[in-house]
């Protein structure tokens, strides 16, 4: 019982954890800067029974049934629905999350699409929600969405994946104490959005990589 509502408060952080990083509407990795790291492949979860976090390739794939056919240009061999095969695999330097989380007796899954890059002496993962369904079957509104980025700070060992989310709120504190010129932009008079460009971005980071306050609690997953 004790394991267990241990394993609810950890999956409840990490949690909370995503929920305070800032969006931005420009990633923190190029085809420059851009690596690779497949010992994030696989299940990890913080237990048994919590939520699940599936790293795969990405690949531009095709799926085709009798009636239809599905693209990507980002996408993954997990997105492929009943009854398709696959008749176009290029895989891509990225990596697609499959998250599900269980809310009472319902699955969310959310699918990310992930890249790695290194800025000074830590790696770090670049979140940006990848859209499964095509616009049009979206709704009239679709487009006004905006996928943004979040980002953390990851590190491996021995079969554990620490993440370690940027804390938006240490962000917001300096840009409204202008401590810091980083470009972004105020949405109904409260929530920020970041606008700085990659560049910007890898430099604010490299300046404050040994600020901790950067950073909130360290998350771990374990390998299944």
């Amino acid at each position: 019982m004790v394991m267990r509502k241990l394993r609810f408060i950890l999956a409840a952080m990490i949690t909370i954890l995503i929920v305070s990083c800032l969006p931005s509407l420009h990633s923190i990795v190029n085809d420059q800067n851009r690596i690779l790291d497949d010992r994030i492949l696989g299940m990890w979860t913080i237990g048994e029974d919590d939520d699940a976090w599936f790293f795969e390739k990405a690949a531009e794939v095709v799926f085709e049934g009798e009636k239809n056919k599905i693209e990507y240009d980002i996408g993954a061999v997990s997105l492929m629905p009943k009854g398709m095969k696959i008749t176009k695999k290029k895989e891509l330097p990225q990596y697609i999350l499959t998250y599900r989380e269980w809310d009472n007796l319902d699955t969310i899954t959310t699918y990310v699409v992930v890249n790695l890059t290194k800025i000074g002496d830590h790696t770090y993962m670049d979140f940006k929600p990848l859209a499964t369904e095509p616009r049009a079957r979206e709704g009239l509104f679709s487009f006004n969405y905006i996928y943004g980025h979040t980002f953390a700070r990851y590190q491996m060992d021995e079969g554990r994946l620490i993440l370690e989310f940027i804390d938006g709120q240490y962000i917001k504190d300096l840009i409204e104490k202008k401590r810091i010129r980083l470009k972004h932009e105020v949405i109904d008079n409260e929530d920020i959005v970041l606008t700085a460009s990659t560049e910007e971005l890898r430099a604010f980071i490299l300046k404050y990589e040994d600020d901790e306050r950067l950073f909130d609690d360290k998350g771990e997953l374990i390998s299944l």
